[in-house]
């Protein structure tokens, strides 16, 4: 019986070479890595790959492809822009949030006028009190409130606001309706009216006048 002696051709040896390569799977340390884990995830793709949050596309893995797509013109480029558009979204919000506590501010100085039926005409010297007072608030340094503003608070924000409160309480609860014309020096007419009710939220009885 003759026995093989054939040898294996030099495509069979490098065919068996590069089944025999090693293949980088992911690694969850790289996630805590400061080069990677701002924008790398593992990629739904299987375990050799790796995925770009920024630039929205698969990796190979291994160290050095990351790095090297981490220094791409590509992805440097966008985290350029996501960098910029956090540090605007950081100065948009807090500009938002001093814009509306001076906002805040205004309809609280109007509301307190109304409440102790003090004359709007006061608003101007309100203002420079308090910021007399309160040096160091930088709200009140952007509170512009004169006495047509403040005019303008009361009737179509508070008031209106409060009107249609009213309104809504009326549609569930009994009331009285009391109704006065008269014409003043001016021969202008004008009509009063009053109504009184029950306020099932504050457990009192309410007079309003409209």
């Amino acid at each position: 019986m003759e026995e093989d002696n054939e040898t294996p051709s030099s495509s069979t040896l490098k065919s068996a070479s590069k089944e025999r390569k090693y293949v980088q799977k992911f690694k969850t340390s790289w996630l805590e890595h400061p080069d990677f884990k701002t924008w790398l995830k593992k990629s739904d793709k299987g375990e050799t790959k790796a995925y770009c949050k920024i630039c929205d596309c698969d990796l190979v893995c291994g160290m050095s492809e990351l790095l090297k797509h981490k220094n791409s013109a590509k992805h440097t480029k966008k985290m350029a822009v996501i960098s910029q558009c956090g540090r605007m979204s950081t100065f948009l919000n807090k500009n938002q949030t001093h814009a509306t506590n001076v906002l805040k501010m205004e309809l609280k100085m109007c509301g307190f006028l109304a409440k102790h039926d003090l004359p709007i005409s006061l608003v101007d010297d309100f203002v420079s009190l308090l910021r007399n007072l309160f040096p160091e608030s930088k709200c009140l340094d952007d509170v512009h409130l004169g006495k047509q503003k403040a005019t303008n608070i009361l009737r179509q924000v508070t008031g209106a606001t409060y009107k249609q409160e009213v309104i809504d309480i009326m549609k569930n609860s009994y009331f009285n309706i009391i109704i006065d014309e008269t014409t003043d020096l001016s021969v202008k007419k004008q009509l009063a009216i009053i109504i009184t009710f029950f306020n099932s939220l504050t457990k009192k009885s309410r007079i309003q006048i409209f």
